[in-house]
């Protein structure tokens, strides 16, 4: 299933993508591209929100924002739902999962991490996962609940994507993060979306926003 919709409330579930090069070039350096991104994901992991509200939450003009928004970050969100208020229409905008996390694959099967809500952009060899911001006893906690979903059963082609993270700098222990990144990366051919669900509110990173 590549669908979030189905977790109870309380659940963590993290739904990554693939995006081109063209998209992660336009973010990677451009500082207010990223902090609309994580403003967007962040105020929208209980529900939708106005891009007034978005700019208000970024400190920048409406102006701007529905610039960047609609001309160069429109893959990252859509309209949710449209008010009519006081004779204008107020759109309510959010990401497909406000939860995700964006993976790009370069020359030599370099990784580049897009990860909004944790506010980490670039080589997952540098900047790391979302993860680190975890204690190892919850890293550890996390990858007991995940190892038994449809995306982490063994095969040949995951331990080959295994080799892909050696290759950029990661070491194991491998967080839930890395696996979820080998989960997207072996759907390349196979289609379809990497979902992974961890119940019952034990995300560490996720009550950061609590």
């Amino acid at each position: 299933m590549d669908s979030c919709s189905s977790s109870s409330e309380n659940d963590c579930c993290i739904k990554s993508r693939l995006i081109s090069p063209e998209t992660y070039m336009k973010i990677i350096n451009h500082e207010r591209r990223q902090d609309i991104l994580h403003a967007l994901h962040k105020s929208t992991l209980d529900g939708p929100t106005t891009k007034k509200e978005l700019a208000r939450e970024v400190g920048v003009e409406y102006s701007k924002v529905n610039y960047q928004l609609n001309n160069h970050l429109s893959e990252f969100w859509g309209t949710v739902k449209t008010e009519k208020v006081r004779g204008t229409i107020r759109e309510y905008i959010a990401p497909e999962n406000p939860n995700s996390i964006y993976i790009n694959i370069g020359q030599s099967q370099l990784i580049f991490n897009v990860d909004p809500l944790a506010n980490l952009y670039g080589k997952i060899g540098v900047v790391g996962t979302r993860c680190g911001f975890c204690s190892e006893k919850q890293r550890e906690s996390c990858r007991d609940e995940i190892k038994s979903q449809k995306c982490f059963t063994d095969s040949d082609s995951r331990m080959d994507m295994m080799e892909v993270l050696s290759r950029n700098n990661r070491r194991k222990p491998y967080t839930p993060i890395d696996y979820i990144i080998v989960c997207e990366i072996s759907k390349i051919i196979e289609g379809g979306n990497c979902v992974v669900r961890i119940k019952n509110g034990g995300c560490e990173f996720l009550k950061r926003f609590s």
